[in-house]
């Protein structure tokens, strides 16, 4: 009678297992990636407008970076909220060099020393920028209230049916 409960409770573990490691997935993919999406096309945007020597293309992919977190809002950090993670003051950010990227476009002739220097630090604010970016990344998910109740549940269940096989079989 105890090798067929513990052979019940064998099973149930490996079931348990897997359908812990199918929610592991579901998590990453739905958890981690999706709420994040428009952040992360965000960067990417920030590192095309980097990587240009124009500052209107500079701005376009920045203008392109700030439509994407344009609905973005607060602050993702729940534990000690610093303005690095606030969107309003990355968003203003973003929208201050945009402006200062067209201003001096229109003032300084290309390759002028004013024309690059203002490159050089519209792309210091992008490498910032896209800093602060991936920190409320990490707060949305990895860090997320949710993610940290999902993972002591999976955790506890997990050990749990562990020792409960470990027991059976024993």
């Amino acid at each position: 009678m105890k090798e067929e409960i513990g052979k019940i409770l064998l099973y149930l573990t490996g079931v348990l297992l897997v359908i812990g490691l199918i929610g592991i997935v579901h998590a990453l993919t739905f958890g981690f990636i999706a709420p994040v999406y428009d952040i992360r096309k965000s960067k990417e945007w920030l590192w095309k407008a980097r990587a240009s020597t124009d500052l209107n293309v500079m701005a376009d992919y920045m203008d392109k970076a700030l439509d994407e977190i344009k609905d973005r809002h607060g602050n993702p950090c729940w534990f000690f909220r610093t303005i690095e993670t606030d969107f309003e003051i990355i968003k203003t950010i973003l929208q201050q060099n945009i402006m200062a990227a067209r201003e001096i476009a229109l003032t300084e002739p290309k390759g002028s020393y004013g024309y690059q220097r203002a490159i050089d630090n519209i792309q210091e604010v992008i490498i910032e920028i896209n800093e602060h970016l991936s920190i409320c990344m990490d707060w949305l998910t990895i860090f997320s209230i949710p993610s940290i109740v999902q993972l002591i549940l999976w955790i506890v269940i997990t050990t749990t049916f562990c020792i409960i096989g470990l027991w059976s079989v024993g």
